[in-house]
């Protein structure tokens, strides 16, 4: 399917957030979540890692000390085929999601372009994004939807630009008259 992009006059502003991103343009000011249709089976994957953990705790009882924690130093680990085939089906669960979250992802970039052809986007920390909201992160995968926003913008012949927040200030100014606070708070001081 190709898509009709908009020119690179059209500009949009974007925030990412740990799994949705906030989108302002002149016309239209929205949230959308990042990756709506992953279903990360949260449930399932825990069942998958216990049985493995079992299992490998069964065949290797040598690489484990008392406590339940395992040795140190090298050892040999037997796999048996059950747990062949059940770490096999956990790949399986983790592809299902990551093809998922990319398809997400490409939509959710075509409808960017197609509202504006240069973006600008607030430039944030992701690893600090995965250490702080560590699920949701992994759910959205917000910094693997910026880069495919980068990708998609230089074969699409548009524009992604990185804001630097620190020397911005954005926090600092009204967005509708774009003054700095102090002056707003000034002037609209109840009496």
């Amino acid at each position: 399917m190709r898509y009709k992009y908009a020119s690179k006059s059209e500009v949009m502003g974007i925030d990412p957030g740990p799994n949705k991103i906030a989108c302002f343009h002149p016309q239209e000011a929205a949230i959308h979540e990042v990756a709506p249709n992953v279903d990360m089976k949260g449930k399932e994957i825990r069942l998958l890692q216990r049985k493995i953990d079992r299992s490998m705790r069964a065949m290797n009882p040598d690489n484990y000390e008392d406590d339940g924690q395992a040795r140190e130093g090298v050892h040999e680990w037997k796999v048996s085929k059950r747990c062949a085939r059940l770490r096999a089906k956990l790949k399986e669960q983790y592809r299902v999601t990551a093809e998922t979250r990319k398809r997400d992802h490409g939509t959710l970039a075509n409808q960017l372009f197609q509202r504006a052809g240069k973006i600008k986007i607030e430039k944030n920390s992701y690893r600090s994004y995965q250490r702080n909201f560590g699920r949701s992160t992994q759910r959205s995968g917000m910094g693997e939807f910026v880069q495919h926003l980068k990708r998609r913008a230089a074969s699409a012949g548009c524009v992604v630009e990185e804001l630097n927040a620190y020397t911005l200030k954005m926090s600092q100014y009204d967005p509708f008259t774009l003054s700095s606070r102090v002056d707003f708070l000034t002037t609209h001081r109840a009496p």
